[in-house]
């Protein structure tokens, strides 16, 4: 066996080189690798996907457990695509619901597995939105336009035949 020193550099270092850039590569790119990401592919139906992303978080009781691998147009509704650890276990009630996660209000999926069984097909997702929208709802769900206007004629200084 020839040592180094009798070996041709320039093979040495092109073999050399490409070692280095393939563990690059698959340091990189590990996700993708069919061998090391064994999760399972879930779906889920929703009216409406606003703000979601392909590659947001999925969690499930706020640890994340996969991230979201495609958003599609389906029929009158949107299927999200993600993926989840192995581990998890779905159940035939499982839900799923788009929800806003931090101060910028990036969006993730949160998971919610319920059920005794397995899952099968797509999750009928639901859309929760953060708590400022929802309390926003909820105040207009309760306003009254009539003691709106009185209050605004009473705040403007005007009588009640004056303010119609």
């Amino acid at each position: 066996m020839k040592s180094f020193a009798e070996r041709n550099p320039i093979i040495i270092g092109t073999v050399g080189i490409v070692a280095v850039a393939g563990v690059v590569v698959a340091a990189l790119q590990y996700q993708k690798l069919p061998f090391l990401n064994q999760g399972k592919n879930v779906s889920a139906y929703f009216a409406d996907a606003g703000g979601l992303r392909t590659g947001n978080g999925v969690e499930v009781s706020g640890y994340p457990v996969g991230k979201v691998s495609s958003i599609e147009l389906d029929g009158a509704g949107v299927l999200v695509k993600f993926k989840v650890g192995k581990n998890i276990r779905l159940g035939d009630r499982t839900e799923v619901a788009i929800k806003t996660k931090g101060l910028l209000g990036s969006k993730i999926l949160d998971v919610i597995p319920r059920g005794g069984g397995q899952l099968e097909g797509p999750i009928p997702g639901l859309l929760r939105r953060g708590p400022g929208q929802a309390q926003r709802s909820h105040l207009q769900r309760g306003l009254d336009a009539a003691r709106l206007r009185s209050a605004s004629c009473e705040y403007a200084g005007a009588g009640p035949t004056t303010c119609a």
